[in-house]
């Protein structure tokens, strides 16, 4: 080798070494790009571009080593018929890379395209979600508004249907309890008789000795029980008025506990009472207005009830209150309603049937036990009175039913006189 010809020899050799270094160095970081972002069009294009020099830069470097060490060696003539080949392999590793970018530069508009088409897709989808929307409220609206418009058409003809089942019902309880008197009026005669004469024979002082003198005592003491029941019984069936005047709630509850007290499917019960009073003031303070009667069968419709639902071995607490009151300048107490609580532990009332439980002729009861008519007629009454029953209940738990009327006046004196004795805060 000529001296002089070794610089363009050591600059050929490596200036071609380090193009096939910086090659696989660039298409090192493409296939990196690449793995790291897969969908990425221009990390695809860049690797591409990467293959092509990297093909481009061994074919050349190669090309120029084997050229340099063949004219060192002196076969410059081998050289000439093979550098067209190393020739064609650049150009066409040229041409690839033209050919790529022509195809990327198609690809990359098409690309646009279509994301111009995505975004007016989600544009005409949320255009169409608002307008779905939309189309939802308004079938929304136009549902709620025949919804209400039939509400109000079928309550019109359920208000008739339950006025006519009321009527045939209190007839039908009128003639039950017309019987009821009847029947307790036949069997007072002939106790008061056996009163009469069993006492008759107890101011005989020629007995007081005998062995039969304790035996009369205890007729005597049992015929005197009957007679309160029966007494009771006359008093509460007693056909009552239709006309309407101020009920104070805490004397008809109190009543009618009284009455059931001595009820045999009531002995085993633990029955508590717990009556409104508010400072000395108890009696005014729960008046409401309404037939006295009425509200008596609503109050033993609903002990009845919960006597069969704790078996007739359970507890039930009856109580009543105000709601909303208020105590004025003047010593007054306002209130705006009035309540009747009848609470029991029982086996309570499924969800299936809470719906129902108003409905005429419906009843879980036994045969024998009940007619379904008791909570219907309750029912009735109570709305009759301007007011309405609620019931909260739990399966196995027991129920809660809340009479609810409408107080008899705004406002109610404190100074008026509390109740007798005979107001017990449990039975």
């Amino acid at each position: 080798m000529i001296l002089p010809y070794f610089p363009i020899f050591a600059v050929d050799v490596l200036g071609s070494l380090g193009m096939i270094l910086f090659a696989m160095l660039a298409l090192q970081n493409a296939i990196k790009l690449k793995k790291r972002d897969p969908d990425n069009v221009i990390f695809l294009y860049l690797l591409w571009i990467c293959w092509g020099f990297t093909v481009f830069a061994f074919s050349r470097a190669l090309g120029h080593v084997v050229r340099q060490l063949m004219v060192i060696y002196g076969h410059s003539q081998l050289w000439a018929s093979i550098s067209p080949y190393s020739g064609t392999i650049n150009t066409v590793s040229f041409l690839l890379m033209g050919i790529l970018t022509l195809f990327f530069n198609q690809n990359w508009k098409i690309n646009i395209k279509i994301l111009e088409s995505n975004r007016a897709l989600e544009e005409t989808h949320k255009t169409l979600e608002e307008t779905h929307s939309q189309l939802v409220r308004l079938n929304q609206t136009l549902e709620q508004k025949v919804a209400e418009r039939t509400e109000i058409i079928m309550k019109n003809i359920n208000e008739k249907k339950e006025m006519e089942q009321q009527i045939a019902q209190a007839d039908k309880l009128a003639a039950l309890g017309e019987l009821a008197a009847g029947v307790a009026h036949e069997i007072n005669n002939p106790l008061g008789i056996i009163l009469g004469y069993t006492q008759l024979m107890l101011k005989d002082k020629s007995i007081e000795n005998s062995d039969f003198y304790e035996d009369l005592k205890v007729i005597e003491k049992h015929v005197k029980n009957c007679k309160s029941v029966v007494s009771d019984m006359l008093a509460f069936s007693r056909k009552g008025s239709v006309k309407q005047g101020v009920v104070n709630l805490n004397y008809v509850v109190n009543d009618v506990v009284k009455f059931l007290h001595n009820h045999s499917d009531f002995k085993n019960i633990d029955m508590t009472l717990e009556l409104y009073s508010e400072g000395i003031c108890s009696i005014g303070a729960c008046n409401v207005v309404g037939n006295e009667q009425e509200l008596r069968q609503v109050v033993v419709n609903l002990l009845i009830n919960a006597c069969h639902a704790v078996e007739k071995k359970g507890k039930i607490h009856l109580k009543t209150a105000l709601i909303d009151v208020e105590i004025g300048e003047n010593a007054e107490i306002r209130c705006k309603d009035a309540e009747i609580w009848v609470q029991d532990n029982g086996k309570g009332i499924s969800p299936e049937n809470l719906s129902r439980i108003f409905e005429p002729f419906f009843t879980t009861k036994p045969v024998g036990q009940g007619t379904g008519l008791g909570l219907s007629v309750s029912y009735g009454i109570v709305k009759k009175h301007g007011g309405r029953i609620e019931v909260k209940s739990r399966e196995n738990e027991g129920a809660l039913f809340k009479v609810i009327l409408p107080c008899a006046s705004s406002s109610v004196s404190l100074q008026e006189e509390s109740l007798d004795s005979s107001y017990e805060k449990s039975v």
